[in-house]
């Protein structure tokens, strides 16, 4: 067929016109390969084809056959080293966890990395960490590896720990035997940056600073790179700052830095200085360093402006009598005299009827204002920045307070502008309380109610007599202190439970600054109510407005009885009750004690024998609307409670922790508990001694053969000593110790541990104590005091006594310029002469304290 009579072709043809192509040469080569060798030609191209296939199923094939399982690792790197309470470093661990991955998880197969009979104890092989650090590998459990260096990180150094086969269970593979870390990078923080004024030179001025860092930090470095400085007053903004000489100590660790410049002349004008602290601080030990900038500024004040009033302020404080007064606090910015205050300072009362602005104070107010008496009160030491004045004033009135220029301060700086200031008179506290302490009022002897009040007009007296059924409310409802029937909700006080009586006790106080007393006879009231459980409200009292004082208010508890009762709980849960008459001094027989429930009814009840004895049972397993709650107790018409389980109401009659141990209430009586103490607590290194045990179960049983283990632990929390003993039948024994000279100081911690018989596992600790290892300083000087003068029978003054003191160093020689203070106390006391047979002589002034003159030896 002719190609030319195809139309498509003409076309083409047409377009583009002819085109010729020729194969390339490896085409042409592989066609006459085809023909000269057929077969080879065709095994070469069957074996291209079928290669990949054979490769892509071999890898199929292998992916369906099982795997082995790889552990993996997982690095915690270390914190940053903490600075224990005794002062001490004590550096975080690097921890690694070991996790073994399959993927089906009813797989056979070892599921702890730890050999087991490393459990616990330390790795000596099979583990390295690189660079060498001091410190101990440790198997926690099964799956967690344990590195406690003994020295600090160095600051962002990196480690890798290389793991050996032999540190693993049997049949356990790592997906790496070599792992990476990097401990922390130093971290640099300005704590504080202060203008300081030295207290024991107050003309001499200081810029302080504290600089804070997470690693020991290289002095060298730091100071290379820390800087002070401040322009001169005056000079303009583009002026380089002058730089200031400083003295930089570290902390005992090197972690934080103290800064001080040299002394500071106070310049004429306000100004600021400003610390920074450039990047690049190196870290004492490790490759870290600091990777930003610290900068801030602190206030310079001026020589003419340092020394003003810094606030003043009018408030209530409260004397040594606890009586409210009206008093000025002015405070300084620098220490002052109290007497150069009090010689300049003036107060005037403004007229009432307008608010005064200070624009409008001139002389002729101040003609027409009260002068206002300011009484200063004494400062502990000589110069204060803080000095008060007592005052008094009608209340929320407006006061003018004046201070002119010229006082001097501590320091030799002068005040040099004068201070006015416009304040209000402080109110006094509304108060009205029940005076005294306790609930009993007993039936016989005067039975009258003390009353306070200040600032009000009169009290109102309200008393409600509780219905009996209604004393578990009263238990269940209040909180806290019950004297105080402080009820837990204002929805339901003590109107909800009893009937009310009152009355109005008028006060004559001619000022609120004065308290009132008055004193209420309680007869007529209980004439009405008769004897029982009482609660007595008493509220301030407008009688004009016919309404109460707010604020104003206080509530006691009052049991009117002739009986007590006293509570024992034991050990087995029982209780034993003791009632006696108050009056008589007697035990009461046959009075009805009954236990009463949460719901108010009777869960358990006895009655007294001939001694006003009774027991009741064991209740600990009471709950709900049963829970016991109070002990009732009537008599011959007569009635008391006591609380169940409250403890505002428990006795102490010592004033040493005589407590006991609390056994939780279980009521099992079985639970085995430790008591661990020392022959001296404090120790030298290189010394020995001795612990004391003492253990008991808590029902006192024998305890002979229980097995125990005693561990002691140094500061860095390493067990030094492990004892383990059968206790003897008495439960008591002694465990001797020895410190070597080359034992860390700080605190030792012993524990006494409950052991399994089955496995030697700790169960559970009995009990501890605490000693320290300390080098010890001995004293350099030796004293002696007395008192000299007044020799003879009678009275004396101060003026013919004197103190002595006698100080020598430890060779017996005078301890010559040694800087001494002391102190007195008056205490009155009562005493006899032997002159004056029958007669007592007694000081009727109160104790009196004072701090003596320093004085140099």
């Amino acid at each position: 067929m002719n190609n030319n009579t195809n139309p498509v072709r003409r076309a083409l043809h047409a377009v583009f016109g002819s085109i010729h192509w020729r194969s390339p040469p490896w085409a042409r080569k592989l066609a006459a390969a085809r023909r000269e060798r057929p077969r080879r030609f065709w095994a070469i191209t069957a074996g291209v084809v079928l290669l990949p296939l054979l490769v892509l199923a071999g890898y199929q094939l292998w992916q369906m056959l099982p795997q082995p399982v790889l552990t993996h690792v997982e690095v915690d790197p270390p914190g940053i080293t903490r600075i224990g309470p005794d002062g001490k470093l004590y550096p975080q661990p690097v921890t690694l966890t070991f996790e073994a991955q399959y993927k089906d998880a009813r797989r056979e197969g070892p599921r702890g990395a730890a050999r087991l009979d490393l459990l616990g104890k330390t790795v000596s092989q099979g583990v390295a960490l690189a660079p060498a650090l001091r410190g101990e590998w440790r198997w926690v459990n099964e799956n967690t590896l344990r590195f406690q260096p003994d020295e600090d990180w160095p600051a962002g150094q990196s480690y890798e720990v290389a793991l050996q086969p032999s540190l693993l269970a049997e049949g356990v593979r790592l997906a790496r035997h070599r792992l990476n870390f990097t401990t922390p990078e130093i971290r640099p923080q300005l704590k504080k940056l202060d203008f300081y004024q030295n207290p024991q030179r107050p003309s001499e001025h200081r810029v302080v600073a504290t600089l804070r860092f997470t690693h020991a930090v290289d002095e060298t470095s730091l100071k290379s790179r820390l800087r002070l400085a401040m322009r001169r007053s005056g000079q303009a903004v583009d002026t380089a700052p002058e730089r200031y000489d400083y003295e930089l100590r570290l902390s005992e660790h090197g972690r934080e830095a103290y800064v001080a410049t040299q002394p500071l002349t106070l310049p004429p004008q306000e100004n600021f200085m400003t610390l920074t602290l450039g990047e690049g601080v190196t870290a004492a030990d490790g490759p870290s360093q600091t990777d930003r900038v610290l900068t801030r500024k602190v206030r310079i004040p001026a020589v003419s402006t340092f020394f003003r009033v810094k606030r003043t302020r009018s408030r209530i404080v409260r004397n040594e009598d606890n009586d409210p007064e009206q008093t000025l606090l002015v405070e300084f910015t620098d220490g002052v005299k109290t007497e150069v205050v009090a010689d300049g300072i003036q107060a005037w009362v403004l007229p009432d009827g307008e608010h005064w602005t200070r624009d409008e104070i001139d002389d002729s107010l101040r003609r027409r204002s009260r002068r206002l008496r300011l009484e200063g009160h004494p400062t502990e030491r000589d110069y204060a920045k803080l000095q008060s004045f007592r005052f008094q004033a009608p209340e929320g009135r407006q006061i003018l307070v004046h201070l002119p220029a010229g006082l001097v301060s501590e320091g030799g700086f002068e005040m040099t502008v004068p201070y006015t200031k416009l304040l209000e008179t402080p109110s006094y506290p509304r108060e009205a309380r029940i005076v005294g302490e306790g609930t009993l009022l007993a039936m016989t002897g005067d039975r009258r109610l003390s009353l306070q009040a200040r600032g009000v007009p009169a009290l109102r007296v309200e008393l409600f007599r509780l219905f009996d059924e209604q004393i578990t409310h009263l238990l269940t409802q209040t909180r806290g202190d019950l004297t105080k029937a402080d009820f837990r909700h204002h929805r339901f006080t003590e109107d909800n439970l009893g009937e009310r009586f009152e009355r109005v006790h008028p006060l004559t106080a001619e000022s609120p600054a004065e308290a009132a007393y008055a004193s209420m006879d309680m007869d007529p009231f209980l004439e009405a109510a008769g004897r029982g459980v009482f609660v007595v409200r008493v509220q301030g009292w407008d009688s004009e407005r016919e309404r109460p004082v707010r604020g104003a208010r206080d509530r006691r508890l009052l049991l009117v009885t002739d009986l007590s009762v006293i509570a024992k709980d034991n050990a087995d849960g029982t209780h034993d009750l003791f009632v006696q008459s108050l009056g008589a001094r007697e035990s009461v027989a046959g009075a009805q004690i009954v236990l009463l429930g949460r719901n108010g009814l009777p869960v358990a009840d006895a009655t007294t024998d001939s001694d006003g004895h009774a027991r009741l049972p064991d209740v600990s397993d009471f709950d709900d609307g049963r829970e016991p709650t109070a002990y009732l107790v009537r008599h011959a018409g007569d009635l008391a409670f006591l609380p169940f389980d409250r403890s505002g109401r428990k006795l102490n009659f010592s004033r040493f922790d005589v407590g006991g141990v609390r056994t939780g209430g279980n009521g099992k009586g079985n639970r085995l508990r430790a008591a661990v103490f020392s022959d001296r607590g404090i120790y030298r290194p290189g010394e020995s001694g001795h612990l004391g045990i003492m253990t008991k179960r808590d029902d006192w049983r024998p305890v002979d053969g229980v097995p125990v283990e005693v561990t002691i632990t140094n500061p860095r929390g390493n067990v030094v000593r492990e004892e383990r003993v059968a206790l003897p039948a008495d439960g008591f024994f002694e465990l001797p110790f020895e410190f070597s000279p080359t034992d860390p100081t700080g605190a030792y911690r012993a524990r006494v541990f409950l052991l399994d018989d089955r496995d030697d596992r700790h169960v559970r600790q009995l009990g501890e104590t605490t000693v320290s290892v300390e080098e010890f300083q001995p004293d350099s000087m030796r004293i002696r005091t007395g008192i000299e003068g007044g020799r003879t029978a009678g009275w004396r003054t101060l003026d013919e006594y004197q103190g002595t003191v006698s100080l020598e160093n430890l060779f017996g020689l005078p301890a010559q310029q040694r800087r001494v203070q002391a102190s007195y106390t008056l205490q009155p006391t009562r005493f006899r002469f032997e002159r004056y047979p029958g007669f007592v002589f007694e000081d009727p002034f109160r104790a009196e304290d004072d701090r003596l003159k320093r004085s140099v030896t």
